[in-house]
């Protein structure tokens, strides 16, 4: 059986609010994001938004997600990168609106940006 994110995320500690599945797939709807998909993601919290996001660019796509309180970050890095997605995501650490997002992106566009602000 395949992880569903709702699934993986009842197994974590939650660090921040969560998004629901219903509310999260409306969200990825409106983006228009699909197989192959390339995202930026400001603000990866519990990393549940993106493991939505994940399941729908995989095994093509890649997510670049940003956050700018270290422990938040490190520990999703941990369970992003080394979980079930691990190839198609990259997690940093900064303030991207202070920072921007630096050349983590490589070359190329991105086909969305999703921002979650606290």
């Amino acid at each position: 059986m395949r992880p569903f994110p709702d699934l993986l995320g009842r197994g974590r500690r939650i660090r921040t609010q969560i998004i629901q599945p219903l509310d999260a797939n409306t969200i990825i709807f409106g983006m228009d994001l699909k197989v192959g998909s390339r995202v930026v993601e400001a603000g990866t919290g519990s990393g549940i938004m993106s493991l939505n996001i994940l399941r729908t660019i995989a095994p093509s796509g890649h997510l670049f997600s940003f956050e700018f309180n270290e422990g938040r970050a490190l520990q999703a890095r941990e369970e992003l990168e080394g979980g079930v997605y691990g190839s198609c995501v990259s997690v940093g650490h900064r303030n991207v609106c202070e920072g921007g997002f630096g050349e983590e992106l490589g070359e190329g566009s991105v086909d969305a940006v999703w921002v979650i602000q606290d």
